[in-house]
């Protein structure tokens, strides 16, 4: 987070510089409406920062750990995944 490093594309990671734009897989963006460790606007700008034909983002309303073990996050995002693959 600190400087916008994956951003700004100035990220290194064992001396090569890590651009977004060079995603070429599909993406499937899941991430919580409510999460208490990144704002909203952190996980949606990768909509606009990576390389992808085909990118879709898929909001839980609820929160961090809630994406991993809440009920209605069970019953949710499986079948997201699913459908998105």
């Amino acid at each position: 987070i600190y400087n916008n490093g994956l951003k700004n594309n100035t990220l290194k990671l064992n001396g090569q510089k890590i651009d977004l734009a060079n995603i070429r897989n599909p993406i499937l963006n899941i991430y919580a409406l409510n999460d208490y460790f990144w704002s909203t606007n952190t996980p949606s700008a990768l909509a606009e920062l990576h390389g992808s034909q085909h990118y879709e983002s898929f909001i839980y309303e609820g929160g961090h750990i809630g994406v991993f073990v809440g009920e209605t996050a069970i019953k949710t995002i499986p079948p997201r995944i699913a459908q998105f693959v």
